[in-house]
């Protein structure tokens, strides 16, 4: 079992603890396994969605494999919300950047999510790149955005 932390106290803020809640330490495989959420009903190790991020990145193939098509991978990342969402779109399975999101050096038309638990997955064509991030904390009230500070520190790093 891998551990979930906590932010330990409002006077420590990067200090973390061990989640105290025991049920968010096993929810994703124990119980029912029946919990339907967009941020935490999909689990998974890092390298099961580093091969789903490739696939994505591949238009559909993975390993010489067609997973799925081309068409269906275009549909998935068109922005199904338009302006909805203000500077980041929504697509069937992703967040879209558009051109004038401000937080992050993603490219347009870059997508991610993220989960619950502090995981987050960007897939960025233009750049031929995946950054997969997992933290393991749960909430993150550190007032630090971890996931576009790493976002920005891998873009600063690219020739």
């Amino acid at each position: 079992m891998i551990t979930l932390y906590e932010k330990n106290s409002a006077e420590a803020p990067l200090k973390y603890n061990a989640r105290a809640n025991g049920l968010y330490q096993t929810l994703p495989y124990m119980g029912a396994k029946k919990f339907f959420s967009t941020g935490a009903g999909l689990n998974g190790t890092i390298e099961d969605y580093a091969k789903f991020c490739q696939m994505i990145l591949n238009n559909g193939e993975f390993n010489n494999h067609r997973i799925l098509s081309r068409k269906t991978i275009e549909m998935m990342q068109k922005n199904e919300v338009g302006d909805f969402r203000g500077e980041i779109g929504f697509s069937l399975a992703f967040d879209y950047f558009g051109h004038d999101y401000y937080r992050s050096i993603v490219s347009e038309g870059s997508m991610r999510w993220g989960g619950w638990y502090g995981t987050d997955y960007i897939i960025d064509p233009k750049e031929d790149l995946i950054l997969l991030f997992y933290i393991n904390l749960e909430p993150n009230n550190s007032g630090i955005d971890f996931k576009v500070l790493f976002h920005n520190l891998v873009y600063q790093a690219l020739k």
